[in-house]
């Protein structure tokens, strides 16, 4: 649970996630005999694939046909946006993978209440434990799922207001479902909160401190000029990137009022969480092309029930759906092409030279100072070493008390990088005056190596 992250310094744990990923990760490894990277990828796209077990069940607990399932099953494996991120050491797809499951259970238990009149006890407490798994390991994924389920959970209980013989079983899945998950993803965020508080530099890293950072202003919101930068990419970019164009859901929207139905409700709600992700967390969707992966999956769930409703209408109009599918599919294999194919093939080699050198000269116990790369793990991974990243300008306190901590005489490397290189000469005084004495130095990559 206190897990090390040794990019600030003593006492070297800053959890964010329960570790579940990391420690499947570290498993695949150890046992399969595997370098950390092809492990993590692994993992990561076995999540993926994996996701397509709930979301299938989902599909057809709210009423989508088989057929119709597996569309939206195709749509989604075949997601620009989801293949590449998929295809990353991340824990995205592990997040989205419990979110869905939870959500599915959730739907299972209410619909099989319904049937048997009774709680389905072995669902419930699937729907808690999945739900307090989804939260913990990354709540911003989580949240747009916990919506779905209350949403759920609020016409079961107008159901049950309705039908005197059904009582309780909304409030049995609002403690379940929703309490207990709920409260054990707010003990974990206080856990993790006590741990960083415990770091000069990790204090900037808690709940609190990054409120503003992961929601940004309320204002931002309606600040037109943000969603054509929105992720760096443009909002209507970003929806292209996940079902291949953006003009797919203009189309199935229209297919759901002509064809209207029970769908136009779900195609609505769909599309309504799809927009909540980034509605609450404005900032790190503004930021983060990858954090729509936690919600993705629901703008390609409105399109596959576009495609349902044309198909379950049979006749000319489930030729059309059709036509559609493959119009989906083509528009996702253009667009991944340009967008993702060459990326994904380019191997991104960080900063390979300068972890070369500190692999080679350093002890594997030893620890090094880098400015000028924000509070990145990257170059530390590369270098097997430990690291303190000064994300902070010099002179900061808490960075300063970080340094008194440790002592200069603990460092055993000056590294500085990137746009940090500007400040090269006030660094080295710095250093020089609490006792750093660099006896040789190199210069590689875009960083400047100063070791004992």
């Amino acid at each position: 649970m206190r897990y090390e992250t040794p990019v600030l310094g003593p006492p070297w744990s800053i959890p964010f996630e329960l570790p579940v990923f990391e420690a499947i990760v570290a498993v695949i490894s150890q046992v399969g005999h595997v370098p950390l990277d092809q492990a993590g990828r692994f993992a990561s796209i076995a999540f993926f694939y994996a996701t397509c077990w709930p979301l299938f069940i989902l599909l057809r607990q709210i009423g989508i046909g088989r057929l119709s399932a597996l569309v939206t099953l195709a749509l989604f494996t075949i997601s620009p946006h989801y293949i590449f991120w998929s295809h990353t050491f991340m824990i995205e797809s592990t997040a989205l993978f419990f979110a869905t499951a939870y959500l599915a259970s959730v739907v299972v238990a209410i619909n099989r209440g319904t049937v048997a009149r009774r709680p389905a006890w072995l669902f419930v407490l699937l729907s808690a434990g999945l739900g307090s798994l989804a939260g913990t390991i990354k709540v911003t994924t989580y949240v747009p799922f916990l919506l779905a389920a209350g949403l759920w959970i609020l016409y079961e209980a107008w159901r049950c207001l309705i039908n005197p013989g059904s009582p309780g079983r909304a409030a049995l899945l609002s403690f379940f479902a929703i309490a207990v998950p709920f409260f054990l993803t707010l003990l974990w965020t206080y856990f993790a909160d006590s741990l960083k508080a415990q770091n000069p530099m990790g204090n900037y890293l808690t709940s609190r401190n990054l409120r503003p950072w992961n929601f940004g202003a309320f204002q931002q919101r309606f600040v037109l000029s943000n969603y054509a930068h929105f992720a760096g990419l443009g909002i209507g970019h970003v929806v292209d990137n996940i079902v291949g164009s953006r003009y797919l859901l203009l189309v199935a929207l229209l297919v759901v009022i002509v064809v209207r139905g029970r769908l136009l409700l779900a195609f609505l709600v769909s599309m309504a969480l799809y927009v909540s992700a980034f509605t609450i967390f404005f900032n790190l969707h503004y930021i983060h092309t990858y954090y729509e992966y936690a919600n993705g999956i629901f703008a390609v769930a409105a399109i596959g029930i576009a495609i349902a409703a044309l198909l379950d209408s049979g006749g000319w109009k489930a030729w059309i759906g059709v036509v559609f599918f493959m119009l989906a599919i083509g528009a996702c294999v253009n667009h991944y092409f340009p967008e993702y194919y060459s990326l994904q093939h380019t191997n991104k080699p960080g900063r390979p030279a300068a972890a070369t050198i500190l692999d080679r000269d350093t002890k594997p116990t030893d620890i090094m100072m880098v400015y000028g790369l924000d509070w990145s793990s990257a170059l530390p991974y590369q270098a097997h070493r430990r690291a303190v990243m000064a994300f902070k300008r010099i002179g900061d306190p808490p960075l300063d008390q970080e340094i008194a901590k440790l002592g200069a005489g603990n460092i055993a490397a000056l590294v500085i990088c990137a746009d940090g290189r500007s400040n090269s000469a006030v660094l080295i005084e710095k250093w020089q005056a609490l006792g750093f004495k660099a006896s040789q130095s190199y210069k590689a990559d875009d960083c400047e190596i100063y070791e004992r």
